[in-house]
């Protein structure tokens, strides 16, 4: 069935219509990628599949032409000179994308804010400058997918521990010793509670890292504050929390099997159990109730010179209030329902520093706050970090 004479090989991929595609597979390969990224990264939502379709069919004409006009003019020219201009042509076009990577884009564009459209992704300075690197870090923690301290070479005065909900607030926390006592240590494992005992769900290295983490705090005199923090469980997420089958997310939960598997249980379980082993430490303890989820990604706040849609960028770039409260309901009531056994554990509340009676904002004063529809950038850690220092003294 195989061979230049076989049946499929000679009427099918013999055919023009399969020579030509396959000639011109390699520019068509470049072309479709680029545009259809292009179209995603303009638009404000996800393109409707008539423009994505005549992005293909605009593919395929490019890619004809470079075939035809590019490919096969440098290929078969007998100018000798042609890989030196080519060698130019990389040379430059590489000087000019490290030029707009230093800085960060083009800041300039972006008339209605503060900065560019680098605000929205991390400042990763702050890992470099106010971090151990994470290679260094493996050594003394090796489940952790976040680890940093101010100064390695000096013991911990602070402990914040969870998931990534817990790690984008580091930035904000770094510029306040009031709270931290000047030298903060960040470990966390994603998609894990910040509670003692945590099961392998969804990531193995949960339990390990938590235990280890806070087992570390209550140990050394030099920790004299415990921030516990994570993502709010709600309807947008609550799957992502399910315990493996037959595992549960603590193991001496003694409950129906319907009940142990309720990641609101077994939060509520984990935390009550948590509080407990640490109010006797006689330490600080913080509570962080996480930020408001957005539902759309910041970057659509950044207007535009076009769009093939039309519309110029998000207004208002918020969410609104009611959604949000509606959404968190079941984990705030879950969470104070807990807090009432512990008094004397401090909680710090994100939400009033995002929001109003009306909208929970993804901007504030001409800034970008979220690095996505979740996650706090550089600038969103900062403000809140310098809210909680201003209504928690």
């Amino acid at each position: 069935m195989a061979g230049e004479n076989a049946w499929f090989n000679k009427h099918i991929l013999a055919s023009k219509i399969a020579v030509g595609i396959g000639l011109i597979s390699y520019p068509l390969y470049l072309w479709h990628w680029v545009l259809l990224s292009f179209i995603r990264i303009t638009e404000i939502e996800n393109p409707k599949p008539l423009i994505k379709l005549l992005l293909i069919l605009m593919s395929i004409i490019l890619a004809w032409a470079t075939y035809y006009f590019v490919e096969k003019k440098i290929r078969f020219h007998k100018n000798n000179n042609i890989s030196l201009y080519l060698f130019i042509a990389l040379i430059s076009i590489g000087s000019l994308g490290y030029i707009v990577q230093q800085q960060k884009g083009y800041p300039s564009r972006f008339k209605d804010y503060n900065g560019s459209i680098a605000q929205i992704t991390p400042d990763t300075d702050i890992t470099i400058k106010n971090g151990i690197l994470f290679k260094e870090c493996q050594a003394k923690f090796p489940n952790a997918d976040f680890c940093l301290i101010q100064d390695n070479k000096m013991p911990p005065t602070a402990l914040l521990v969870g998931d990534s909900h817990a790690h984008h607030l580091y930035s904000g926390l770094i510029k306040h010793t009031a709270l931290t006592g000047g030298n903060l240590l960040n470990l966390g494992v994603g998609d894990c509670f910040p509670f003692f005992d945590n099961s392998n769900y969804p990531n193995e290295k949960c339990r390990p890292l938590v235990n280890q983490a806070l087992e570390l705090a209550v140990a050394n005199p030099s920790v004299k504050t415990i921030i516990l923090a994570g993502r709010a469980l709600t309807d947008i997420n609550e799957q992502t929390f399910l315990p493996k089958k037959h595992l549960g997310f603590f193991p001496n939960i003694d409950s129906e099997a319907t009940i142990e598997y309720d990641p609101y249980v077994l939060f509520k379980k984990g935390m009550k159990n948590t509080l407990q082993r640490l109010i006797n430490t006689h330490k600080t303890i913080i509570f962080v109730l996480d930020i408001p989820d957005l539902e759309f990604e910041p970057a659509v706040c950044i207007s535009r010179p076009w769009r093939l849609s039309g519309v110029a960028t998000k207004i208002p770039c918020a969410i609104p209030r009611s959604h949000v409260d509606k959404r968190r309901h079941k984990y705030i009531n879950m969470i104070k329902n807990v807090l009432k056994q512990f008094p004397t554990v401090k909680v710090f509340d994100s939400l009033p520093a995002f929001c109003d009676l009306n909208y929970c904002w993804a901007s504030k004063d001409g800034k970008i706050l979220y690095q996505d529809s979740n996650h706090l950038n550089n600038s969103g850690a900062i403000h809140l970090g310098e809210y909680f220092i201003l209504n928690n003294k």
